[in-house]
């Protein structure tokens, strides 16, 4: 049913909404898509958009099971690059059967995963042949069209069209 939806979004709850806008923009170096106030923005990464929500009182914040994953090529590269924004990784980088990972949590609590998948390698793009469209026949008429002519003129060149 939503395979043919328009999009989808991960949506946070941030109690200091400017903070989480200016790490996911600034720190993560995300691009800012949309903008209402203070009350809702969104950021964008290839294949994946963050919401970025003010939370409402007694709205738990933070510390939740879902994490935002982020598919990196060079994790070394990026969490050097992370560490130099100021992020503090919850520890080292981890060799799992699956690949390489990176685990931090955003300035509001909420948990991110860096993976560097085992062996990516990007998958090469398929390509289909054109199916061969059958050529149409080339009638008489079809070729005087093509040179402008037509009934009209081809009746008119042997005198049958005027009286």
């Amino acid at each position: 049913m939503l395979a043919n939806s328009r999009g989808a979004l991960v949506s946070i709850q941030a109690r200091d909404f400017e903070r989480a806008v200016t790490f996911y923009t600034e720190v993560l170096g995300l691009a800012l898509s949309f903008r209402h106030g203070s009350l809702w923005a969104e950021v964008r990464a290839p294949g994946l958009t963050v919401g970025i929500e003010t939370a409402g009182d007694g709205t738990v914040v933070g510390g939740g099971t879902t994490s935002v994953v982020f598919e990196v090529s060079d994790i070394a590269r990026v969490v050097d690059g992370l560490r130099a924004r100021g992020v503090s990784f919850l520890g080292p980088v981890q060799e799992t059967f699956y690949g390489k990972t990176a685990s931090f949590s955003d300035c509001e609590g909420n948990p991110i995963l860096l993976i560097e998948p085992l062996g990516a390698v990007e998958e090469p793009r398929r390509t289909r042949k054109a199916a061969a469209k059958p050529k149409r026949k080339r009638t008489a008429s079809a070729a005087r069209t093509q040179r402008g002519g037509g009934k009209a003129k081809s009746k008119a060149r042997r005198g049958k069209g005027r009286r």
